[in-house]
């Protein structure tokens, strides 16, 4: 027992110790590397690693939390075969375990929704709500992003509980039971209500992601001219067919979970296993409704078809941009004169003086020569 002890001391100290080195380095070349972009950088950079240190220490603790009470359950169904087997119950690792996942939890949220994060709590209104779902223009920028991420990491955390409970069984019965493990034995110990519960949660949270999902039609392509140009917004299959389809996708799913919840319960595994089974294949008639309607009654006059859809966007992006002028084709006649200048001052102001290949040649030539870095495209977040 003390041996256990010690080897899982040292265990916590050394990845205590691994996590120090790995954030001091990556702080720090994080840190060198605003610093050769530019000192006025730096205060943006203390700022982002702060929010960065928010959302570790927020993620740490949930996922802590979550695997301790997990390893908990799984522990108090592991009792009753000890107890079964007349053994005495060895002490089964959990903190250690939930300091592990908690750590390379938070390390990996607070690279992938610090961002977010920050976006969708300094968020903005536009004043400017787009048609189909009457939400601000400014949801779609700041609220959104960040709804999504947090959805998608909970069904991945979801299903990694999901894995680790069966790892976690398994290795028990096989370290500790001669008999091994089987289905039927399960189906009498906690197990099956834990993997139960983390379905229900992961189908709840999918059918969430949805209705979030759903408002992406919004901002899709719909539409091609002759010309091969991409129109992006809300066309006719979007708002007639997909909005709804995709809501009622969303209540769905939480019909076939409560189902199939049911029907586990009972102990009809395999009934339950069909109800869920039906989601899929919702989403395959869906698309095929979705495929049909395109190509047998939008593809053979599209534009036409699509051109009252193809205004209202129009409108609704010059509204939400502040960008509602009047368009003024100018003939090419060669040099620009300084009539032409004086004539169209709002056309000069708005051309784009830069693009990603000057920022590019301009990181190459006056940062690579530093020796320290070696700029391959032109992202950085900087919030």
């Amino acid at each position: 027992m003390k041996k256990k002890i010690r080897k899982r001391v040292i265990f916590v100290t050394l990845f205590i110790i691994a996590f120090a080195i790995y954030s001091y380095i990556n702080i720090r070349g994080e840190y060198l590397q605003i610093l050769g972009i530019g000192d006025k950088y730096v205060g943006i950079f203390r700022t982002n690693l702060k929010q960065r240190i928010y959302v570790f220490a927020i993620s740490f603790a949930i996922i802590y939390l979550l695997s301790y009470i997990t390893t908990a359950f799984i522990k108090k169904g592991l009792k009753k075969f000890f107890i079964d087997e007349n053994k005495q119950m060895p002490k089964l690792p959990n903190k250690s375990i939930s300091l592990a996942f908690a750590t390379i939890a938070g390390i990996i949220f607070s690279e992938i929704i610090t961002e977010k994060v920050i976006l969708a709590f300094n968020n903005t209104p536009f004043v400017e709500a787009e048609p189909v779902f009457n939400l601000d223009i400014g949801y779609y920028i700041f609220q959104k992003p960040f709804i999504e991420a947090i959805l998608y990491s909970f069904i991945i955390v979801m299903a990694v509980m999901c894995i680790y409970i069966t790892t976690y069984y398994l290795i028990c019965f096989h370290k500790f039971f001669k008999q091994g493990i089987s289905i039927e034995i399960l189906k009498k110990n906690i197990f099956i209500k834990q993997i139960v519960v983390i379905v229900f949660f992961i189908m709840l949270a999918i059918a969430m992601l949805a209705i979030i999902m759903v408002q992406d039609i919004v901002l899709g392509k719909f539409a091609s001219t002759r010309n091969g140009t991409s129109l992006y917004g809300a066309g006719f299959i979007d708002v007639t067919i997909k909005k709804w389809g995709y809501i009622i996708f969303a209540i769905f799913i939480m019909i076939c979970t409560i189902k199939a919840l049911i029907k586990s319960k009972k102990g009809e595994y395999r009934k339950a296993c069909n109800t869920l089974l039906e989601v899929p294949i919702y989403l395959v008639i869906l698309f095929m409704v979705v495929f049909l309607a395109d190509v047998i009654y939008i593809k053979p006059n599209e534009l036409d078809k699509q051109k009252e859809y193809i205004n209202t966007n129009i409108k609704f992006t010059k509204q939400a941009y502040g960008i509602d002028i009047d368009e003024i084709e100018i003939a090419n006649t060669g040099t620009i004169t300084v009539e032409d200048i004086d004539k169209n001052p709002e056309v000069i102001d708005n051309i784009n003086i830069y693009n990603k290949s000057r920022v590019l040649s301009h990181l190459e030539e006056y940062q690579t020569n530093l020796g320290y870095y070696t700029f391959e495209n032109t992202r950085y977040r900087i919030v």
